[in-house]
This record gives structure tokens, C-alpha cells and sequence, in this order.
């Protein structure tokens, strides 16, 4: 059982305008899905430095232009072997950088056609966001309820250092793998 506790009205406002958007790009048929440290900060009742939402493999040139024709916004693209290494993962293809309504926004495009959090190196990122329901999963749950961060074992240092200081308190754990699928794995486009 999950009971929902009062979010505050910064929290609100940022889910609203992520509603917003995921509203507004509803016609152009892409599977999108908001994960990682929004949803998990907004759990936490505070506001999310930017919004991450993944997409699959696609052409980052088209989504970017339409982004900037159809939806006037100013885009940034960054292919793989431009991103920072503590952010890059196998799976990443590409990230667009772009606001709308004054929030910061990352399109992050994947090699495959996967559930994202399957490549998430922390445990407290197993997290979704979607329609004003913040989604967290068992594992995610497990490790609040045990104050206890699971990390991968390949996870580099940096982003290792930088969950850490986020949650001071808990202890860490290294695992090979964090994100246990469930019965049939879950592709971009399933009903959550």
C-alpha cells in the first residue's frame, strides 16, 4: 500500500508543467517515458533540477526539429561521445537539452527499445512519473525502507559520489545488476 502525502506547491507546479508538455507532444506519437531523479526528488517533496524523459532509438535531427518549428523551443543536441562521462551509459544514443515554461527538459534517445531502468546505476532512480502519479518500484521502496543505496558495480565514481552526498545517511551496496523485470519486460509504449 502506498499513501500519497501533501507535495508542495513547487513540487506541484514542476509536475504540472511535465503534464503540460507530455500533453502538448501527445500527437506526434512518441513513446515517452520520465524517469530517474525528477520523479525520485519529487517523492522526496523537492523540486527536480530538470526533467529527464526517454525515448527510443529515433532521429534526434527530426525530433529536434520539430521541437523547434512546431514547438518553437530552442534545442540542444548532444550525441553519445559529447555527454559527460558520468551521465553516459551503453544505452545512450543522444540527449536534446531544451526549456519549456521556464523548466529544464532532456530528451535522452537509447540504443534500444528497452525499459530505461534497466540501465540505471542507482537504486534510488527506479522511479517513473506519469499523468501526476509518481511510480516507485519495489526496489526503489526496499532501499528507502532499509536506508540503503544499491549501486552497480561498473557505475563510475563521479556518479557514485554524487548519489552519496544526496542521501548521507544510507548505506551503500554494490550489485551487478539493480532492476529486477518483471514477468514480461516492459518496452517503450506498454501500458504502466
Amino acid at each position: 500500500m502506498f499513501v500519497t502525502l501533501p507535495i508542495n506547491a513547487e513540487v506541484r507546479n514542476q509536475m504540472d508543467v511535465v503534464d503540460d508538455f507530455l500533453n502538448l507532444i501527445k500527437g506526434e506519437g512518441w513513446s515517452t517515458i520520465v524517469a530517474g531523479g525528477a520523479p525520485r526528488d519529487w517523492f522526496f517533496n523537492k523540486k527536480a533540477k530538470d526533467i529527464d524523459i526517454f525515448l527510443p532509438p529515433m532521429d534526434v535531427q527530426e525530433i529536434a526539429s520539430i521541437l523547434k518549428e512546431k514547438y518553437n523551443l530552442v534545442c540542444i543536441i548532444k550525441m553519445s561521445e559529447d555527454i559527460d562521462e558520468t551521465y553516459r551509459s551503453p544505452n545512450l544514443l543522444a540527449v536534446i537539452d531544451f526549456k519549456y515554461l521556464n523548466t529544464d527538459f532532456q530528451f535522452i534517445f537509447q540504443t534500444q527499445d528497452l525499459d530505461p531502468l534497466t540501465h540505471f546505476g542507482c537504486s534510488l532512480s527506479l522511479i517513473t512519473y506519469d499523468n501526476f502519479n509518481i511510480k516507485p518500484t519495489q526496489q526503489f521502496l526496499r532501499c528507502i525502507k532499509n536506508s540503503t543505496l544499491i549501486f552497480l558495480e561498473s557505475c563510475n565514481a563521479t556518479y557514485l559520489k554524487k548519489n552519496i552526498k544526496k542521501f548521507p545517511n544510507y548505506s551503500v551496496n554494490f550489485l551487478e545488476t539493480i532492476y529486477q523485470n518483471r514477468a514480461q519486460p516492459r518496452v517503450f509504449g506498454d501500458v504502466w
